[in-house]
């Protein structure tokens, strides 16, 4: 029962945060096509272009 409670609870916390970054103009401020900045570390970098390719924007 508390596992599934947990996970209601992150998944509700997780929708919110679509919602404000939708909500507050994000996904069209920022430009995902430029580097970050300050740089992502090497793990973060290889992870980020993984999701990336996956999603047939890299």
């Amino acid at each position: 029962m508390y596992k599934l409670h947990r996970i209601e609870i992150v998944s509700s916390k997780i929708c919110k945060q679509i919602y404000v970054y939708h909500r507050a103009g994000f996904d069209l401020a920022i430009d995902y096509t430029r580097e970050a900045v300050p740089p992502l570390g090497e793990v973060n970098a290889a992870w980020v272009s993984e999701l990336l390719k996956e999603q047939g924007l890299h």
